[in-house]
């Protein structure tokens, strides 16, 4: 999967000892999370409160 082989890239670059562990994205229906293993990557599509992602979000980034 392209996204999470960029999103690892983009981890590696910011922080070299540092790894992807969940890639997690939001929109106003619907919330994807990918966690890539070594020989699969598991994708969830999910129902999402849009307001309850964006304040968890902000808890995660303070």
């Amino acid at each position: 999967m392209k996204l999470a082989d960029n999103a690892k890239s983009c981890v590696r670059n910011l922080d070299p000892s540092n790894e992807l562990i969940v890639l997690r994205m939001g929109t106003k229906k619907r919330e994807v999370l990918v966690k890539p293993g070594k020989d699969f990557i598991m994708t969830v599509l999910q129902k999402q409160n849009f307001k309850s992602f964006m304040r968890s979000i902000i808890a995660n980034s303070q």
